[in-house]
């Protein structure tokens, strides 16, 4: 987690933008299915009453549509709120027990497999045990994840629509079941059998790591708190960032020491529940250092903390130490300091305000440099058992194998098994790899900027063998590739937000580096990605569901 910079969830943001992406879809939505129960009836009453008189039967198949539209509507909307548990409960069992006759729990035969041979490729008796652990929860989460989603994929897309081609979904709509509770129960089912799936990979997952890594059983992870990060150049004035140094990652800023320059956090919610057993509040840094010249290779780079309270200007230094390169520095801090004057003071009294913390971070070697990001210097909480945080990353599993499954019925509604898995397919490719570049193709400056222009301009300078980099010569032409691509470019990079960010369920990189799931950037994240497709999705598919020809193959 070098370069790792953990975000709290702002919900209220998340919220503000899927009602206006679901306003939106289902306003279009709306309108599609008006006009086409619209033109539906009007077609039907034109051939009823004939064409000698097209007024009354455009009148009389307006009236019909607008009718059916709102029938249809409200009965839907009837259908969705008013399921009967009993019925969908029936359904979940029979696609439960269909999805293990396709045997779809051999993979888990295929997961053990995995574990029996996975000693010989992992296991290095000449490496550090703490640094095994990374590379052997790395390898169980991800097994995990990749054996669970092809099997609920291929269940999810292909279900329904062979269910239709074998007529033996007519026989249960001949039945009092409505199509809503078709689609929740299909959703249900295949999510039974997947989550005894996970369940079982997760429990033999943990017990293999306790066999292969004892130390895991007994070693817990910890629980940062973050703050926010400012600078002060070499002559003390507030800056943006630090200095570059000339690291292709633009990650961190550094500051040069013995001058001015500070890298300063302010940490908020400070209180006695953030110290340890034994009363002192735990920093942990990993600060990494660039050195000028070579200086004393057998010292590192010297740095220090001061801990200030800028209402009262109270300033507490604590003692210089070096840092640990490539490695984290944890200092406990005691509640008594002196601060400039030699006075005593307290830590959580006299410098703590309000719950505010600030720290300063100064570099003391001359000629030496010392580079900081955000996560780089946190507070240390209560640590959290690793079992726990191990089973948090394998809910955020379950939520996005339950987002594919959801997903994908809802589209197996309305088309075949094929189309249904290459749409999904589509999909998950585009949510696990194409949502930074379609970031880069509405960013209007940064790193994230997409050079090169759209789909015309970018053909152009193939063709011409044009560097993207070469601003096009003005003329008409260029103006005209120009516009004709911006509303390309804006759709391609805003439907970014109907497509789901599966990097979001990612946890293993908490887990792999001794880290405690976070709630607020973690779970909570999950969790709302989650809820954010279902709504939609259950809605647009019981609508499809109810517009479909179940009798039909």
């Amino acid at each position: 987690m070098n370069d790792y910079d953990p975000k709290a969830f702002n919900w209220l943001f998340a919220f503000q933008t899927w009602g206006i992406v679901c306003g939106l879809m289902f306003l279009g939505a709306v309108l599609l299915a008006f006009v086409l129960q619209v033109l539906s009836h009007t077609l039907q009453e034109f051939e009823q009453i004939g064409p000698g008189k097209p007024r009354r039967s455009l009148f009389q198949g307006l009236r019909n549509g607008c009718a059916a539209f709102a029938n249809g509507v409200i009965e839907g909307f009837r259908d969705l709120f008013f399921m009967s548990p009993r019925r969908v409960g029936a359904i979940t069992v029979l696609v439960f027990r269909e999805s293990v006759r396709r045997k779809t729990l051999l993979v888990l035969v295929v997961f053990a497999i995995c574990f029996l041979f996975a000693g010989w490729f992992l296991s290095d008796p000449n490496r550090d045990p703490l640094l095994r652990i990374p590379i052997y929860v790395t390898f169980v989460l991800t097994a995990i994840s990749w054996l669970i989603l092809p099997a609920v994929f291929l269940l999810s897309c292909w279900g329904l629509p062979d269910d239709i081609k074998a007529r033996s979904l007519h026989t249960v709509v001949t039945k009092p079941v409505k199509r809503s509770e078709i689609l929740v129960g299909r959703i249900l089912g295949v999510t039974l059998v997947g989550t005894l799936v996970v369940a079982v990979m997760s429990v033999v997952g943990y017990l293999w790591l306790v066999r292969a890594l004892p130390e895991v059983n007994g070693i817990k992870t910890r629980v940062p708190v973050f703050g926010e990060i400012t600078f002060l150049d070499r002559e003390g004035k507030p800056t943006d960032k630090g200095i570059n140094v000339g690291d292709i990652n633009m990650f961190r800023s550094y500051i040069e020491g013995d001058t001015a320059a500070r890298a300063i956090w302010k940490f908020s919610g400070v209180g006695p529940s953030l110290l340890n057993k034994d009363g002192k509040l735990v920093l942990e840094s990993k600060i990494q250092g660039f050195r000028t010249h070579k200086g004393n290779l057998e010292r590192g780079i010297i740095f220090q903390y001061t801990f200030v309270n800028p209402t009262t200007n109270v300033r507490a230094k604590f003692q210089p130490f070096e840092i640990a390169e490539f490695r984290d520095s944890i200092k406990p801090i005691d509640n008594d300091l002196i601060d400039e004057k030699n006075h005593p003071v307290k830590l959580m009294t006299d410098i703590v305000d309000k719950g505010q913390l600030t720290v300063e971070v100064a570099c003391l070697s001359t000629g030496q440099f010392l580079g900081m990001a955000r996560p780089d210097v946190f507070i240390r909480a209560q640590d959290a058992y690793f079992v726990a945080s191990f089973f948090k990353a394998v809910l955020c599993i379950w939520l996005m194998m339950f987002l594919i499954i959801v997903f994908a019925v809802s589209v197996s509604t309305i088309v075949k098994g094929p189309v249904a898995s290459f749409l999904t397919g589509v999909i998950i490719v585009l949510g696990i790899f194409g949502r930074d570049f379609m970031q880069q193709l509405v960013a209007g400056e940064g790193i994230y900027k997409w050079e090169g222009g759209g789909i015309l301009e970018s053909a152009y300078r193939i063709v011409t063998h044009m560097n993207p980099n070469v601003p096009m010569e003005k003329g008409f032409w260029t103006t005209v590739v120009q516009v004709l691509d911006t509303p390309m470019l804006m759709f391609a990079g805003h439907s970014r937000a109907i497509i789901p960010d599966f990097d979001t369920f990612q946890m293993a990189k908490f887990v792999a580096h001794g880290y405690d799931v976070p709630w607020n950037s973690g779970l909570l994240p999950a969790i709302m990605h989650t809820l954010a497709f279902l709504i939609p999705c259950v809605i647009l598919g019981y609508f499809c569901l109810k517009s479909r020809e179940l009798e039909s193959k």
